[in-house]
């Protein structure tokens, strides 16, 4: 269910998580954060970018670039995720791929300031943000809500292979 922010187009703080493993990884994210400014959406803090291995079955697959962003913007979070994935789309994400495939772009919604949904296609806080080391790594750098719990989840996580690198 969306909070008393999630309607008609409110100002929100929202907290993404990009990735990319096709083509210039790197020239990817910064590509998705331009066009995220494009459409409004005010990225207040860039993480580091990490690069992590694919998910368990992603076989084949380059290793990933992630990085997450705080933003600001005047729109509800159904607008927001909405722009995120036609933002997928224009830099050549396959909205017929099977899950977890390779993608130039990758744009979660993770966490929305004071809001909870829960609806069958949209789940915030993401619903695996918590057993993903290579989201939750970048996303402490930006003092997100929920800290504690979210340093908590960090430490249960098995060992991932994630080496840091320069800033977004």
């Amino acid at each position: 269910m969306e909070g008393a922010h999630g309607i008609g187009g409110e100002s929100l703080k929202a907290w993404l998580g990009l990735g990319s493993n096709v083509g210039d990884r790197l020239a990817n994210l910064r590509s998705g954060c331009d066009a995220l400014e494009r459409e409004g959406v005010h990225i207040t803090a860039r993480s580091h970018v990490y690069e992590t291995e694919p998910q368990a079955g992603a076989v084949g697959q380059q290793d990933y670039l992630n990085a997450c962003i705080t933003v600001e913007a005047e729109l509800n979070a159904r607008e927001l995720l909405d722009t995120a994935k036609r933002i997928e789309l224009e830099l050549g994400r396959d909205p017929t791929a099977p899950r977890h495939s390779e993608r130039p772009l990758d744009v979660d919604v993770l966490i929305v300031e004071d809001q909870r949904i829960d609806t069958p296609d949209y789940r915030v806080p993401h619903s695996e943000i918590e057993m993903r080391r290579f989201v939750l790594e970048p996303l402490l750098e930006l003092d997100p809500p929920d800290r504690n719990s979210l340093v908590a989840a960090l430490t249960q996580l098995q060992r991932q292979r994630v080496t840091r690198g320069g800033p977004l």
